[in-house]
């Protein structure tokens, strides 16, 4: 898919999505959520411990 296709679909404009993969602006988590939505992805968190990780699951 070209990105300007992408884009649209996700709702965000060309340039804040070539930023968004090259790692460069500033943009909210509602940005880039909606650039990884298609994908079932959102932005988080995650313990950095293993153990803490499996505790919170349980």
């Amino acid at each position: 898919m070209q990105q300007a296709a992408y884009a649209d679909l996700v709702s965000v404009s060309r340039k804040t999505l070539s930023e968004i993969e090259n790692d460069k602006g500033n943009y909210s988590v509602e940005i880039v959520n909606k650039a990884f939505k298609p994908f079932g992805l959102v932005v988080g968190l995650v313990p950095a411990s293993k153990t803490l990780l499996a505790s919170l699951l349980e």
